[in-house]
């Protein structure tokens, strides 16, 4: 219908789509190396000249602090990462998130847009991964590792409510919003 249309972070939409407006595609937030050698792959986004400023955007897991995880896991320095990857796992679901908020956000304040479509799918990743430990505690979970992980799905809630928050903010009042589970 002529709209300016962006699609952000959709499953699966590699390689991103030509469209009247900007395409993220999901392969967009997805850290397969080091930092230091984290290169975005070809087709990424549409139109090319926007892809050297949204990979800028980008959150490499490594570059999340312990003040970053603690809402997720408090104790997180109780965490032995030799033995236990589940940090590890909440720094990469929380980096990828953050960066499909950080291109959302900057197409919505830099692009001219009528329709404007948005995919997390971080939430379905921390119930994966921890829904176990969130609370009521069993019997049957060994209780240190209730103890350490038992925040990471309510962390994980909390934190896309703020992403929430400035997308309507940026959004304005006179804007539509569907929120959609894809489960």
């Amino acid at each position: 219908a002529g709209f300016k249309t962006h699609v952000v972070g959709w499953w699966p939409s590699h390689p991103a789509e030509p469209l009247n407006g900007v395409c993220v595609s999901d392969f967009y937030p997805k850290a397969n190396a080091p930092q230091d050698n984290w290169q975005m792959a070809p087709g990424t986004v549409y139109p090319e000249r926007l892809a050297e400023t949204l990979a800028e955007l980008r959150v490499h897991p490594e570059e999340l602090t312990a003040q970053h995880l603690l809402p997720f896991v408090p104790a997180a320095e109780k965490v032995d990462q030799e033995k236990d990857q589940r940090l590890w796992s909440v720094a990469k679901v929380t980096a990828e998130c953050s960066s499909i908020q950080a291109a959302a956000t900057w197409v919505m304040e830099h692009e001219p847009w009528d329709f404007m479509a948005v995919y997390f799918d971080a939430i379905d990743h921390y119930c994966h991964g921890f829904m176990k430990f969130h609370p009521p505690y069993r019997d049957s979970l060994p209780r240190e590792l209730y103890d350490l992980y038992h925040e990471v799905v309510e962390g994980g809630y909390r934190f896309h409510d703020m992403m929430l928050s400035r997308l309507l903010q940026l959004a304005g009042e006179e804007t539509t919003v569907i929120i959609c589970s894809d489960h």
